[in-house]
């Protein structure tokens, strides 16, 4: 018997390892035998307007994406200011969990074409002759005379970078540059030489209060470019046909074109001489 039990066992194993188990383990069939089976994954994704976000347990549902601004709330709880967005001024604020900018936009900005008060002295686009920059704005010992200052795009300030004092450009109608001097006589011919002209940092013209013209003051004798017959000069003795000019300097006479008679050169005499008439 016990030869027939042990060759039954042999057996069996070999048709199961030759044709499987003929019973269904995942059932309640086969065997008599009950297997639990794992309960599918719990769906932990829920549906915003953002797409879908996940589910973690205790998460306010209700927040706005980014949480710089959130529902019924009107408190803006970001980084970010008015000023750093450009505007002037302002506050942010949320509404229907956007940021709500129009505080900020009341403010102003740079390029709204509308100049706001004192954060701002033009608008972008504008332009105005330096020579017309406010005297705030000019420098006190060599005021702007050259040049078109621009707006600043960036902070609707002047931009002043091309502006330039007296630089003597005739083209520009300039006599003269910053701090230059001229003698007066080469500054007009009309005036003596010697004193000197300066140079008006606001018209870019020689200012002439020192220079003297000859003859308008006491003790001239001429007038500078003025000629005069030497035989005029009362007492001189000086012959016809020489002339005296003006001394630019001085202001005097400079008779040293002037001649006297001196019996030489086919004259028949000298000044002062005398000869008896039956001679």
């Amino acid at each position: 018997m016990g030869v027939v039990c042990m060759r039954l066992v042999i057996a069996v194993a070999v048709s199961l390892l030759l044709f499987g188990c003929p019973f269904n383990l995942g059932s309640n069939e086969g065997l008599g035998s009950t297997l639990a089976q794992t309960p599918p994954a719990p769906d932990v994704t829920r549906q915003l307007a953002g797409g879908t976000t996940p589910q973690v347990p205790g998460e306010d549902r209700d927040s706005c994406a980014g949480g710089d601004c959130r529902p019924e709330d009107t408190t803006y709880h970001g980084t970010q200011t008015c000023e750093l967005l450009g505007y002037r001024g302002g506050q942010l604020r949320c509404k229907d969990c956007e940021v709500d900018r129009s505080d900020c936009a009341a403010q102003g900005f740079c390029g709204d074409a509308i100049v706001q008060g004192s954060d701002e002295v033009c608008e972008v686009g504008q332009t105005i002759p330096c020579k017309d920059l406010p005297v705030s704005l000019q420098p006190a010992d060599a005021p702007y005379r050259q040049g078109t200052a621009r707006c600043n795009p960036l902070t609707c300030m002047w931009d002043r970078s091309v502006c330039r004092p007296c630089t003597g450009d005739s083209n520009a109608g300039e006599q003269c540059s910053l701090g230059q001097t001229q003698d007066c006589h080469t500054v007009d011919a009309k005036y003596q030489s010697g004193p000197t002209a300066s140079c008006d940092t606001l018209t870019c013209q020689w200012m002439t209060h020192a220079c003297h013209v000859c003859g308008a003051g006491a003790g001239d004798q001429c007038a500078v470019g003025q000629t005069q017959d030497c035989t005029l000069f009362t007492g001189e003795n000086f012959k016809q046909g020489s002339t005296a000019t003006c001394d630019a300097t001085t202001c005097q006479w400079v008779k040293s074109g002037c001649s006297r008679c001196t019996a030489s050169g086919g004259e028949e005499c000298a000044v002062g001489q005398t000869q008896s008439c039956t001679a």
